[in-house]
């Protein structure tokens, strides 16, 4: 299930409005074009992972390390870019990962609004939700052992089958 919610995470709940825009076929064609291309792409990250950790004898590289090792096992002349694309893998991997957690609090903060605005006398401004959304985020980020988190995992579970 962690894995499920992973790699769908909330843009499972955008889906329709996706295939609202686009119609049913060029919906579930490109959905398909898009799911292959990506899993291709991670297919040969990984594989690229596996030759490089056995050449190195290293038991495991992040993306950054492939990425810096592929340049320097390859062509000569890409070889003194290998740190500056360390760099850059690094960089664009934040920028995703800040995207995506900005994109996920505005959902999460709009969809806690619109439900919560029925039961509230006077709604609270969006910007509210998601600074309140956030708050809950970081002190559940501190927490270092995932075993406390299990039930909130639990429960969101049950909330995502449902």
């Amino acid at each position: 299930m962690h894995l499920l919610k992973g790699s769908l995470g909330s843009g499972i709940l955008a889906m329709p409005m996706a295939f609202m825009n686009a119609g049913l076929w060029l919906g579930l064609i490109a959905t398909f074009a898009v799911g292959t291309l990506c899993t291709y792409c991670v297919h040969i990250l990984v594989k690229c992972a596996h030759i490089l950790c056995r050449r190195r004898k290293i038991p495991m590289m992040g993306f950054a390390d492939v990425a810096e090792q592929a340049f320097l096992d390859g062509p000569p002349g890409l070889n003194r870019w290998s740190r500056f694309i360390r760099f850059m893998v690094n960089v664009l991997l934040v920028i995703d990962l800040i995207g995506c957690c900005c994109i996920y609090l505005v959902f999460v903060g709009t969809n806690v609004k619109a439900v919560l605005d029925e039961y509230m006398e006077e709604p609270l401004n969006i910007r509210v939700w998601i600074v309140i959304v956030t708050c809950t985020l970081l002190v559940m980020c501190l927490v270092r052992n995932l075993k406390y988190l299990t039930p909130f995992s639990m429960i969101a579970n049950i909330l995502m089958f449902v």
